[in-house]
């Protein structure tokens, strides 16, 4: 076995059975490398979001088919490079825990044509520009990203231990405190699972958002409908009841809001909504107490923040609030 396969499989215990998430070229070629170099395992399953059938006599499954055949394999292999937020967000709920990520460009390395790749460079202006491309090239066929955490830490400022996590409103907070949350923000669900499964205690999950119709996603829907705890309210958070004037942005609507700190991209659509204050919803709902409020509204966290003083004030509510 070549020593760069053998690194790649190195962490797949002997005789495993293997769930492949990518049923596309990458998915294949996994497959077929692991028949070449692993014959001790057994592909027993395909998950993807867009692709039907089978392949190879192994069938693919959709993720909303999860609950039936997690236990059905002991291991995992990611190919696909897509909703890679969504994917760990499903892992997480449902507990498995014994996977890995494998770029199909780690097993092709013949992909990457030296003369293509000189082609392509004579495109970019820069020596800069250059350097980042052969840089990602790099990446892609050694997997190692160094010099690309580098960029991002000297381009954009930011710190070499931030990363994107799927727990990114739960640091410090005291999980088996919290019954009752307010969401301001849900948008596709991501982190309402999350929530779902940390806080072991939990009795009801107010979610505010407008648009969760447009922005379900189609891979944890099935999670979400099962939710008994959640309640989900359409309603804009403010200061006040009020009419106000949301922007959805169609071509990223995780931006939308009212009055959102976003670039303009063409796409946007401006309709009226209904708002409320905490205060008034938890008033008029006789919710007893809230133990979480976690908003992440594009800039109307203050407004929000300032409609829920006296829910503050009598709940003490644990908060993750975003800044924008």
């Amino acid at each position: 076995m070549p020593d760069d396969i053998k690194n790649l499989f190195a962490g797949i215990p002997e005789n495993a059975k293997i769930c492949i998430w990518g049923a596309a070229n990458a998915g294949r070629s996994i497959k077929e490398e692991l028949a070449k170099y692993r014959q001790d395992t057994t592909v027993c399953a395909f998950i993807d979001s867009v692709k039907q059938g089978e392949i190879d006599g192994v069938k693919i499954y959709k993720p909303e088919n999860m609950p039936e055949i997690k236990n059905n394999f002991d291991y995992m292999i990611i190919s696909t490079r897509s909703d890679c937020t969504v994917i760990d967000a499903m892992l997480f709920y449902y507990d498995i825990k014994n996977y890995v990520r494998i770029s199909p460009y780690l097993l092709k390395k013949y992909q990457f044509i030296p003369s293509k790749i000189s082609e392509i460079l004579n495109f970019l202006d820069s020596e800069k520009d250059k350097q980042l491309y052969k840089d990602l090239i790099e990446a892609r066929i050694t997997g190692n990203t160094d010099k690309l955490k580098e960029f991002v830490q000297k381009e954009h400022n930011i710190t070499p231990d931030r990363k994107r996590t799927i727990k990114h409103y739960t640091s410090y907070i005291n999980y088996d405190a919290i019954e009752v949350v307010l969401e301001g923000g849900m948008f596709n669900g991501l982190n309402t699972i999350v929530f779902k499964k940390l806080f072991k205690n939990l009795k009801k999950i107010y979610a505010f958002e407008l648009i969760y119709d447009k922005v379900k996603n189609k891979s944890i829907a099935h999670i979400i409908d099962s939710l008994k705890e959640l309640e989900i309210i359409p309603l804009a958070l403010w200061d006040r009841k009020e009419k106000l004037v949301f922007t959805e942005n169609v071509a990223a609507p995780y931006s939308s809001g009212i009055n959102p700190p976003l670039n303009k991209n063409g796409s946007e659509q401006n309709f009226t909504v209904d708002a409320i204050s905490i205060d008034e919803y938890v008033s008029e709902n006789n919710i007893e107490k809230v133990d979480f409020i976690k908003m992440d509204i594009e800039g109307a966290e203050m407004k929000a923040l300032k409609g829920a003083e006296q829910t503050l004030i009598k709940h003490r509510p644990q908060l993750a609030i975003s800044i924008y």
